[in-house]
């Protein structure tokens, strides 16, 4: 393969995490609507700190370990999907 066929293959992976997060976000706007239907506060630490563990050790599965690349990608995916669903 070259470099412009690898390119391409890159972009293309781009676009499914893209797609991956609109698809993430549209889930977070349904559950700040139970939340807020609920009563129930938006951020839940137990739950992020489960999040990145648990997306931290699947990183690890493929390959590749890193918990501070995906602490702080993750962090900043929640710090986002909190904004959603404050809005």
């Amino acid at each position: 393969m070259d470099l412009s066929e690898l390119r391409k293959k890159l972009d293309e992976t781009d676009y499914k995490i893209l797609e991956s997060l609109a698809s993430r976000f549209n889930i977070v706007k349904e559950i700040g609507k139970l939340k807020k239907e609920q009563s129930i506060k938006v951020q839940d630490k137990k739950r992020e700190e489960f999040t990145i563990n648990d997306r931290t050790q699947k990183l690890e599965s493929l390959g590749y370990y890193d918990p501070l690349f995906v602490s702080e990608l993750f962090n900043l995916i929640m710090k986002k999907s909190r904004e959603i669903q404050n809005d």
